[in-house]
């Protein structure tokens, strides 16, 4: 119990070395020049990751029913890239890039109250109480970004505008409960600047 707050009362999670596992994946790029100008490049990863529990001499595994391997994956089992860019005249450059990542585990309780992630301690506990919100659902993701340049001055420099993540409308980040984080979201971005080669 707290010496200053009575009735408060901090709870001991211990943890160690009970899972051991392994992950493996491929990744295939393409790169291509279809037309003078043009670039672009495709690639897909795969990753797989299986988990399980070893022996510890701090805890007996045996007594643990539960399934080691995370379903759906911390990360996602298929990532899909595609980026290119296109010379419009000599000095406008068009360039983007898709990115989209199969379902991955980003749901997490949040206790808007508090303004803090259930511990993981509670975490079955909230489950069915009142109080613990959702903030981020298991899903995929897709990612758009573009860019649009124009060079001067024989190439030296160049004035761009560019948008980021350009259809998110505000993803929830920062979903882990070991880190007792305030709330974030994420969304599109959008902005101007310039590059300048003094030689």
């Amino acid at each position: 119990e707290s010496v200053t707050q009575p009735g408060r009362y901090a709870d001991y999670y211990l943890y160690g070395n009970y899972v051991e596992g392994y992950s493996h994946g491929t990744e295939t790029s393409v790169r291509m020049s279809p037309v003078a100008g043009l670039q672009m490049e495709v690639s897909h990863t795969w990753l797989k990751t299986e988990w399980d529990y070893q022996e510890n001499d701090d805890f007996d595994v045996s007594s643990i029913t539960s399934e080691p391997t995370p379903d759906p994956s911390v990360m996602p089992s298929h990532v899909f890239r595609f980026k290119g860019s296109y010379e419009i005249t000599p000095a406008f450059i068009l360039s983007g890039s898709l990115i989209h990542a199969t379902t991955f585990k980003t749901s997490e309780f949040y206790v808007y109250g508090t303004e803090r992630y259930v511990s993981i301690v509670e975490a079955e506990v909230f489950q069915n109480r009142d109080g613990a919100t959702i903030v981020a659902e298991n899903d995929s993701r897709t990612i758009v970004n573009l860019r649009l340049e124009k060079t001067m001055l024989d190439n030296r420099l160049g004035v761009y505008v560019f948008g980021n993540d350009i259809f998110n409308h505000g993803n929830v980040v920062g979903t882990r409960r070991l880190q007792n984080v305030t709330l974030s979201q994420i969304g599109a971005m959008y902005g101007l600047g310039l590059n300048y080669k003094l030689k």
